[in-house]
């Protein structure tokens, strides 16, 4: 699971973001090992959060270093967005042992 922030000055903005994303991914997370994004809009429009579910670690770290990376795709998008501030991830994974089903 991945955790992304992004600061953004109003649900207009908020907005553009979130339906810009899910347009660039056809409603897909995008790259190999992806399965979900959720997005969450703060009631006051200023925080966008994006909880992304992967197969793995690894396969995070793949699109982190292509479209994700300064100049890839995504990142051109979301700098285009007036109003939208990356903040950053956070990658939890799952405890060693815990059985899924």
């Amino acid at each position: 699971m991945v955790r992304v922030a992004f600061r953004t000055t109003g649900h207009g903005a908020a907005r553009q973001l979130v339906d810009g994303l899910l347009d660039m991914f056809g409603g897909r997370q995008g790259g190999d090992g992806g399965i979900a994004s959720h997005f969450h809009i703060s009631e006051d429009g200023g925080q966008v959060v994006n909880y992304s579910e992967w197969t793995d670690a690894e396969s995070h770290e793949r699109i982190v270093g292509t479209a994700l990376r300064d100049g890839g795709r995504v990142m051109d998008f979301i700098a285009s967005v007036p109003g939208v501030e990356p903040q950053g991830f956070r990658r939890y994974t799952a405890p060693r042992g815990l059985v899924r089903a």
